[in-house]
């Protein structure tokens, strides 16, 4: 991870639909990058394209280790968590 970060990789490229690299990472539930991304300058208050945070998806997940790594960084907790029938959640 720090080899691409010294080859010019940047912690807030976000993917052709608009989701930041923590949001996927912690979707994966990949612990490793959770941690790594905002220590490495990566926005723990980015909202995706429907305005969730990476902490929204962890709790969605029920990711644990998740949870507490952003919660650790700063991420902040002022969401709304509406599930809609088709089981998806409504960020504000």
């Amino acid at each position: 991870m720090n080899l691409l970060l010294a080859r010019g990789a940047n912690v807030s490229d976000q993917d052709g639909s608009g989701t930041p690299a923590l949001h996927r990472a912690t979707h994966a539930r990949h612990k490793a990058m959770v941690s790594f991304l905002p220590e490495n300058a990566a926005n723990v208050e980015e909202k995706d394209e429907d305005s969730c945070t990476a902490l929204t998806i962890a709790v969605k997940g029920k990711f644990e280790a998740g949870i507490k790594l952003l919660l650790s960084k700063g991420c902040p907790v002022n969401f709304s968590y509406k599930p809609r029938v088709s089981n998806t959640v409504s960020c504000t």
